[in-house]
């Protein structure tokens, strides 16, 4: 007899957890979330992916066998705990998947939360874009029943199980996520520059020739900043926490927080036609246009530079 598959439940339904939905649902699973709290944005997506949205938190804790956490890093531990105060029960040994870009020390955290409350954890993150997720995206696990989600995704998109220690996933996603990140805050702050002396053509065509690989990866990052900034400057106080638990000073990770918290403030897709696809050189234009603003009106983000005290992106 073959067993009952899980119902899998998705907490909350963003750009991630809705590609992991739809992942789960192709595979004939019941996947089930709720709307309770969330934005519009949020209800379009469950919406069009056909997800069974539930009425409360309560009534998703009661029937999900695995609950994927998928939220911004600083609601993580927010949500682990709503969770476990839901007045229902869950099914027996649920399984509480993370997979938010938090640091260990967060995600231990939340394992005291889960275990006052005797629900088991999985350590999970996934390095890639939503868009991406089945082509070019890598699911990294560790944590003693791992291996049950990793029956869950065989097939789907890579998986790496990185053993049976909770931490070790999260570990590996801030030095991966510090990398591309890095990489975005370094290609943006050169790239105002050139841009400020009329030499950003020039310059993104020189990195094509000399750097096709890093460029390959600008391409596919810098257009989803508009959109995600804010979460990622955060990602980066993780990477940053992260480092410093392990006695390594985090100086240029800090510098590109800074950078990319800047461009965060900038609110850039507020300044764009609904559904705008964003390329490199809009968001240089976008963010050169919104510092040439600032200096005319003599106004400058609050951000210190490492020495100057000025804006990163200026």
């Amino acid at each position: 007899m073959n067993p009952i598959p899980p119902t899998v439940g998705i907490l909350y339904p963003g750009e991630m957890g809705a590609a992991l939905g739809e992942i789960f649902s192709a595979r004939g699973l019941r996947v089930v979330t709720t709307l309770a709290g969330r934005g519009e944005r949020t209800a379009a997506r469950c919406h069009a992916l056909a997800l069974e949205t539930l009425p409360s938190l309560a009534a998703v804790k009661a029937v999900a066998d695995v609950v994927l956490s998928v939220v911004s890093p600083a609601a993580a531990t927010t949500v682990a705990e709503a969770y476990v105060q839901a007045d229902a029960k869950a099914p027996e040994n649920v399984l509480y998947v993370d997979l938010n870009s938090v640091a260990p020390e967060t995600l231990s955290e939340i394992q005291r939360t889960l275990t006052r409350h005797k629900v088991d954890l999985v350590d999970a993150t996934i390095h890639g874009l939503a868009s991406q997720l089945e082509s070019r995206g890598t699911l990294y696990l560790s944590g003693p029943r791992a291996d049950q989600v990793v029956s869950l995704f065989h097939g789907a998109l890579r998986v790496q199980h990185l053993g049976d220690s909770l931490g070790a996933a999260s570990h590996l996603k801030m030095m991966l996520g510090g990398m591309s990140k890095g990489l975005v805050a370094l290609f943006l702050e050169l790239a105002i520059a050139a841009r400020k002396t009329d030499a950003y053509e020039h310059f993104a065509s020189e990195l094509l020739h000399y750097y096709p690989g890093i460029m390959g990866a600008v391409e596919r990052l810098v257009p989803t900043y508009p959109m995600h900034a804010t979460r990622r400057g955060v990602e980066l106080r993780e990477i940053g926490r992260t480092m410093r638990a392990h006695e390594t000073n985090p100086i240029m990770i800090g510098a590109a927080e800074k950078v990319i918290v800047e461009l965060g403030d900038m609110d850039l897709n507020a300044k764009c036609t609904p559904g705008q696809r964003w390329s490199v050189a809009d968001v240089i234009e976008q963010t050169y246009a919104s510092h040439m603003a600032d200096e005319h009106q003599g106004t400058y983000s609050t951000l210190p530079d490492l020495e100057a005290g000025g804006p990163l992106l200026s």
